[in-house]
């Protein structure tokens, strides 16, 4: 069995590239922040002051401060995805082994280390914040971390590796993506037990959940397509065509955009009225994951060939 790290840096190789767009537009970044070697993951907090981005091939997670476009603190830990609770003074990132890191965000340390499965990757926290939900990709299960108390409630045993996971809008429902297996799956909260949506062509990477909860989106980084699903997995929707690559996939404030970073370079805007692609924003050099500012004005974009978080406008 391969290690944690190198199932992880698998799902990240670059495959291939495609023509740029003739509807792309090429912004200006407002600022260029470095952050270390090879950026793969960002979130911002819930109050929008902070983005937190993680590399997993260094040790240490980059606190920005959005007023500034600073660094404002350096966590000295391994760190994969991050995930808030609603009130922002807990994260939870997966981090080497079996472990995920706990941090007070006031004062960027880790107060607990959490023990779940191997290679803790894709994390949750539900919507009422009680529950944080987490991959553990190399063990084919998922832990359930009680917030409260941050000790593990559950783990149960899934079919394949999970990998990214996301809650529905009212929190009885998650969805999760296992890239070895050509399905997308769903969790019923109260019983976590899962069921298996319709199957597709190429493995799913990440996923999305409209703000109504009614769709359920799903790129494939193998491909150029980000797949589009009823909120019960049974039926296919669209498949929209993007730029070769698509990655983490964010919504506007509004829910009548989505965003998908794509590993050619581009982030391909979607209209989520007609599942079309309204334009390409051609950013460059392997993006990887992006958020939000909390005015849905700005992305942070981490820029994995250049060592550094783009800050551009998107509103």
């Amino acid at each position: 069995m391969s290690s944690p790290k190198d199932t992880l840096v698998q799902e990240l190789d670059i495959t291939g590239s495609s023509p740029v767009s003739a509807n792309s537009v090429e912004p200006t970044p407002i600022a260029e922040i470095k952050v270390g070697y090879e950026p793969r993951y960002i979130t911002i907090s819930p109050d929008g002051t902070r983005a937190y981005v993680a590399h997993f091939e260094e040790e240490s997670v980059w606190v920005i401060d959005t007023a500034t476009n600073k660094v404002s603190a350096k966590i000295p830990y391994i760190a994969r995805h991050i995930a808030f609770r609603p009130d922002g003074k807990r994260a939870y990132m997966g981090s080497t082994g079996d472990t995920v890191l706990v941090i007070d965000t006031a004062s960027s340390t880790v107060v607990k280390r959490v023990q779940v499965g191997l290679a803790a990757s894709g994390i949750a926290v539900n919507p009422d914040g009680t529950r944080a939900y987490v991959c553990n990709a190399s063990d084919k299960s998922i832990s359930v971390i009680d917030t409260s108390t941050n000790e593990v409630l559950t783990t149960f045993s899934v079919d394949g590796h999970p990998y990214h996971i996301a809650f529905s809008p009212d929190g009885t429902r998650a969805y999760f993506t296992c890239p070895d297996r050509l399905a997308v799956r769903l969790i019923d909260t109260k019983t976590n037990q899962t069921s298996t949506g319709v199957a597709f062509d190429l493995r799913g990477f990440y996923v999305a959940v409209s703000p109504d909860g009614t769709r359920v989106y799903v790129s494939q980084d193998q491909s150029t397509k980000v797949w589009v699903f009823d909120q019960d997995l049974k039926q296919v929707l669209a498949k929209i065509e993007v730029p070769h690559g698509p990655q983490n996939l964010v919504f506007s404030q509004d829910g009548s955009l989505l965003y998908a970073s794509c590993r050619d370079g581009m982030i391909a805007v979607i209209d989520t009225a007609t599942l079309q692609v309204r334009r390409n924003i051609d950013v460059g050099r392997f993006p990887t994951e992006m958020a939000f500012s909390k005015d849905g004005k700005h992305a942070y974009v981490c820029k994995f060939q250049d060592n550094a978080v783009w800050v551009i406008e998107v509103a």
